[in-house]
């Protein structure tokens, strides 16, 4: 298990941090917004990435077919068009930060900065459970003298999912 499972575990961290593909982080993040993070919770995020694992397959589907699988998060009119308007943006804009998407506010651009960035300073952020990961990510840091991270460049994974947009639509990142 990578490091970040293992701290999250013990502190029962929210459940978007195990997610180092920035859709996948972010969309959890929206899907976990309001809810207990309880098991159920974290099964339906498991099902959710498991029928719909790119943006591709999400803006795909059919409506009925994601609120099915969402439906034990509750909320799922509000849920369904943050996730459908994330998956569009995240493919046919230039976005920077997810703030920038609907349904995203401080917290998901916050975990986004420290679990697929790879920020390691706490100033600015206010949820407990992320400077409390921060300052146990640090310690271990401290103590392994810089060892492995297990995150992936961000640039590397979003390219990846460029190249399997949608049908038919343009891709004004990589300019084609």
């Amino acid at each position: 298990a990578c490091r970040r499972c293992c701290f999250l575990s013990r502190s029962r961290c929210c459940c978007c941090c195990c997610f180092s593909d920035p859709w996948q982080h972010i969309i959890c993040c929206v899907l976990c917004s309001r809810t207990s993070g309880s098991a159920r919770i974290r099964s339906t995020i498991a099902a959710f990435f498991s029928t719909f694992p790119t943006p591709t397959t999400v803006l795909e589907a059919d409506v009925a077919d994601i609120t099915a699988v969402i439906h034990p998060l509750g909320l799922q009119p509000t849920r369904l068009a943050a996730v459908k308007a994330v998956s569009h943006d995240f493919l046919a804009t230039d976005w920077q930060e997810p703030s920038q998407f609907k349904g995203c506010g401080k917290f998901v651009a916050d975990s986004w900065k420290v679990f697929c960035k790879g920020h390691r300073v706490s100033r600015g952020i206010h949820d407990v459970k992320l400077t409390q990961y921060l300052a146990w990510v640090n310690r271990w840091d401290a103590q392994e003298q810089g060892g492995c991270h297990d995150h992936k460049p961000q640039a590397q994974v979003r390219q990846q999912h460029h190249t399997e947009q949608k049908p038919g639509s343009h891709n004004t990142e990589a300019g084609t």
